[in-house]
Order: structure tokens, then C-alpha cells, then sequence
């Protein structure tokens, strides 16, 4: 059934408004430097399985999913029932004292599922505290068990961990270390691996056995690392 004019009409309104009150009030993750706190986004203002509708009633496929947070989808009303449900129940508990019967569900699931003996699960809120949270356990077991020298951390250029202090020291983008303080000294930062940067004339296999090496070389020079963080570069 097509929109009625005036429907459309007082969408464009709101629209607009949106733009209006995002440009005065709102601050948009990685802006331009002159449009800090001047900036409007596109608007999304619903979502249906793995569609998102705009602010001009144009429906869009949700690529990246909600930045990897709505992988099941949009409008799941089973996922909605069970949130509700929750919320009903207990909205939240301090992890300082207490425990709570889904946590404990959810980590048993989780223990089986993964190899090995990875048992135990440690909820953080995102990746990036995930990843801040597994740094941060590395150094406080080399400090207690006597060995503070093996704390350094390996990651290669082009890589993308986090946004939190030491999660960002691992990242190898340049902007993140020409306009952002990080904690570089703890970190080694090797060849991106991405072999369309690679040498020209070096054949893929090549290039791979120059990261091997690369990293082998670190070890035998001395490099006591603590930890190897790598992901995807781009």
C-alpha cells in the first residue's frame, strides 16, 4: 500500500527535526575534526530481519548487522520475549557478591563448546573490553608469578583491537598513534600481514615465510612476549 502524503510528510518532519536536535546535541563516533558536535548521520529508525528503514522510508540491507550485534537479526520476537522476561525477573546483580542462574547456564554452554581445557568464561561488555580484559590478566599473573619482563605484546601493523587504552596500544593504524597517546612500549609491532602490500615481485607463499621469520626473529633477539594479538588487517 503506498504512503499516504501526509504520512510522508510528517516523516520528512521528524526527519528533519532529528537532524536538527543530532547536529546540537549528539557526538558521532570517528568524525571529521571540523564537524565535531555539528554532524547528522543518516537515520535508522527500525529494523526487520536483516533490513534496516531510514529516515526517508528507504529500506536498506544491514551489512555489517548492527556492528556485529544484531547477527540474528532485526525484530526477533523471541529474543524480545526473553529480554522482557528478564527484565521482569532481574534486571541486574552485583558481580562483586553475587551470582545469577543465566550466567551460570550460559558459561556452561559456552565451556562446551570450547577445546580443550577453556572451562571458565569471564563476561566483559564488548570486544574492546574483552580484549583489555585479557592484557589485563596477563600482567597481573607475570607480576605475581615473579616475571614483569615478560609482558610485551606482539600485534602487526594494520591491525584493529580495540578502542580502550591498551586494546588501541595494539592497533596498527597510524591514526590511532599520531593523534592518540597509547602504550607503545609495552607493544612490538611487526609487518601487516596483508599480501596485497606485500613487495612487489614476492609471491604470496613468499611473503608468508618472511612473517614467519619476522616473528622467529623477534623471539631469538630476546623479545619475551606475554602475548600475540592478531586479527584480519585491511
Amino acid at each position: 500500500m503506498a504512503a499516504k502524503r501526509e504520512d510522508v510528510i510528517s516523516s520528512l518532519e521528524a526527519s528533519e527535526s532529528m537532524v536538527a536536535l543530532a547536529k546540537d546535541h549528539l557526538v558521532q563516533p570517528w568524525p571529521t575534526a571540523g564537524e565535531i558536535g555539528a554532524e547528522a548521520r543518516g537515520g535508522i529508525v527500525s529494523g526487520d530481519g536483516i533490513y534496516v528503514i531510514d529516515g526517508e522510508g528507504r529500506k536498506l540491507i544491514d551489512g555489517p548487522a548492527g556492528m556485529w550485534c544484531v547477527n540474528a537479526g532485526h525484530r526477533r520476537k523471541e529474543l524480545a520475549d526473553v529480554l522482557y522476561q528478564q527484565a521482569m525477573d532481574l534486571s541486574y546483580n552485583s558481580p562483586w557478591y553475587t551470582m545469577n542462574e543465566p550466567s551460570v547456564t550460559l558459561s556452561a554452554r559456552l565451556a562446551g563448546h570450547a577445546p580443550g581445557d577453556l572451562n571458565h568464561v569471564f563476561y566483559t561488555t564488548g570486544g574492546s573490553s574483552a580484549v583489555e580484559t585479557a592484557l589485563r590478566f596477563m600482567q597481573f599473573a607475570n607480576n605475581v608469578k615473579g616475571r614483569p619482563e615478560k609482558k610485551l605484546i606482539v600485534s602487526r601493523q594494520g591491525g584493529y583491537h580495540g578502542s580502550t587504552y591498551l586494546s588501541a596500544s595494539l592497533n596498527g593504524r597510524p591514526r590511532d598513534h599520531d593523534w592518540m597517546d597509547s602504550a607503545s612500549e609495552q607493544v612490538v609491532k611487526l609487518t601487516c600481514p596483508n599480501p596485497f602490500r606485500r613487495p612487489e615481485g614476492m609471491s604470496e607463499a613468499e611473503f608468508c615465510d618472511v612473517l614467519v621469520e619476522e616473528f622467529r626473529g623477534a623471539s631469538r633477539r630476546g623479545v619475551r612476549t606475554a602475548s600475540v594479538h592478531s586479527l584480519p588487517s585491511r
